[in-house]
């Protein structure tokens, strides 16, 4: 089996673990919830279920005083449910709890202003609820609250009114628990979204590193996507820039949300069109990207009751950028390119996590928010995927850099030789040059002594071999030197009137008289007027004969 594959059923095994684990809170009916017998040493409790709602109504806890008339609605769930986005109502929940000296209350999603009041003190006020455009002003907080409960009741009053964003009402569940524990909860969240946010920077900064030595485009798109991701965790979730700018205006809060937001999805897909440009049409991608950047625009230059009409538009955008996305890995898959898999194995987990949240969102499951796993998956194989690129390109470059090494001492070696050759080639150019000059002299010696042998050619005898020397002995005369050897004397010459009859001599035919045997049984050569005598080689003799029988007495 793939380890990819290996990887996705780990994943599932523990996301479906964190699911088994999930225990199921008691909801609230009629605004009411008995916890007296819930674990709260242990588990925190989402005060889900329904709510006394008053729509349209900013009320205090004195206002309860008074027989009224509730209605009941879901929390968490939109305001949209209702018919509108804009307007104000007040939330009110009875919780009994085991008594204790102190419990926490967390909240990190109401739109757009609310007050709490628990037990009819007031907790904590974000912005300011009003009745309308002018009256209510928005702020973008996340509430922790801490209270005792020494009578074991605990009575919850909520004031929310929004008139600028597209989503209004409760839109996250409210969380009850010891205080210790609701802190404890709320740093393990912190440690996990700062633990995303870093991983997320981090790669973005290693992806930027690498697109300053590379200049590839696919890392300049990743560095982009991941710090878009990280800033919009960073912003959304963790709202640090609240944290150091608390009086920063809504509206440029939420335009720095929606920009972050916007691009992530866009980003990623001009990161896999770089990957798998075969199975991309750029006509689509740009078009993709044209479309955000318009509705980019308009966020810029509008205000939130303008632009938050064209969220839904946003939203579409989005989720055809990520079908889109989805659908170049699915070919990439189909055509077995390089890194499809590693690709498509967080997106698909990824995908699976929203999935599940959405339904989780929508009451329809019974789970918990995976997203956080998704995102931790997804970086994780990222940081992998991008790791495993390095060390193999690493590894290549080292094996280039090991064969060029190699291939540079062979280089030098040769260089070597051959400098070895060319100085030898020298030395035997100079030898040759040298010889040259000797033949040349030896050349103008030799024509000069052949000029001798043929000068008196008709009157040599003999010619006798003396060391480097050659005698001519000729008639009437005693002897010739010669600067030359018996094998330098020139073929036509020796063949044709001279024959060998003995390594040092060569006879004159013309100068024989006969041949005859001495009295120890060898030859010699008898010169007709002459006195001289040349003995004759024994191994001659025979081929002599043949040639010329009629020389032998």
């Amino acid at each position: 089996m793939p380890k990819a594959h290996k990887t996705v059923i780990v994943f599932l095994f523990i996301a479906l673990t964190l699911l088994g684990c999930t225990k199921e809170s008691p909801k609230l009916r009629a605004g009411r919830v008995d916890l007296g017998k819930w674990d709260f040493h242990s588990h925190i409790v989402e005060l889900n279920g329904e709510w006394e709602f008053y729509w349209g109504q900013l009320l205090t806890p004195s206002d309860f005083k008074k027989m009224l008339k509730p209605e009941f609605a879901k929390v968490p769930m939109a305001w949209r449910r209702f018919g509108s986005a804009t307007g104000c109502a007040t939330y009110r929940a009875v919780v009994k709890v085991p008594p204790h000296d102190s419990y926490g209350l967390s909240c990190n999603k109401i739109e757009t202003a609310y007050q709490f009041w628990v037990n009819g003190e007031k907790k904590h006020t974000v912005g300011r609820p009003g009745k309308s455009y002018e009256t209510a002003i928005p702020q973008y907080l996340s509430t922790n609250i801490y209270f005792p409960a020494e009578s074991g009741q605990i009575e919850i009053v909520i004031q929310v009114s929004n008139f600028r964003h597209f989503q209004s009402g409760i839109l996250n569940p409210i969380k009850l628990g010891r205080g210790d524990n609701i802190t404890h909860h709320n740093s393990f969240l912190k440690t996990i979204n700062f633990f995303i946010i870093s991983s997320f920077l981090i790669t973005a900064l290693f992806n930027f590193t690498l697109y300053g030595y590379r200049k590839g485009k696919s890392t300049l798109f990743f560095a982009l996507f991941c710090l878009s991701f990280g800033l919009y965790v960073l912003l959304l979730i963790e709202k640090a820039h609240i944290q150091l700018f608390p009086n920063l205006d809504w509206e440029i809060h939420v335009k720095i949300i929606y920009f972050t937001f916007l691009y992530m999805a866009i980003l990623y897909l001009f990161y896999l069109r770089e990957l798998f440009p075969q199975d991309t049409k750029g006509i689509v991608v740009r078009g993709l990207f044209i479309c955000t950047s318009i509705i980019a625009l308009i966020i810029l230059v509008t205000n939130a009751r303008v632009h938050m009409k064209t969220v839904a538009t946003s939203y579409l955008l989005l989720a055809g950028a990520t079908l889109y996305s989805l659908f170049i890995l699915g070919k990439a898959l189909k055509n077995k390119r390089p890194g499809a898999l590693a690709q498509a194995v967080p997106c698909f987990a990824f995908f699976v996590t929203i999935i599940n949240d959405t339904l989780h969102s929508a009451r329809i499951i019974q789970t918990g928010r995976l997203i956080p796993i998704g995102i931790l998956f997804f970086v994780i194989w990222q940081f992998v995927f991008m790791g495993r690129r390095f060390a193999i390109t690493l590894s290549r470059k080292e094996i280039l850099s090991d064969e060029l090494e190699e291939a540079n001492a062979e280089l030098e070696k040769s260089n070597d030789r051959l400098e070895q050759t060319n100085a030898d080639l020298e030395k035997s150019k100079a030898e040759l040059e040298k010889s040259n000059v000797q033949l040349a002299g030896l050349l103008e010696g030799c024509n000069l002594e052949v000029g001798k042998i043929v000068a008196n050619l008709e009157r040599i005898v003999y010619i006798k071999s003396n060391g480097h020397h050659c005698h001519l002995r000729v008639l009437r005369s005693k002897t010739i030197d010669l600067e030359m050897l018996l094998k330098d004397i020139p073929t036509r010459i020796r063949d044709t009137q001279f024959i060998r009859v003995h390594k040092s001599y060569l006879a004159n035919l013309r100068a024989i008289e006969k041949i005859v045997r001495t009295r120890n049984s060898n030859f010699e050569i008898v010169f007709t007027d002459t006195r001289y005598r040349i003995p004759v080689s024994r191994h001659r003799v025979v081929p002599i004969r043949k040639k010329y029988p009629n020389l032998f007495e």
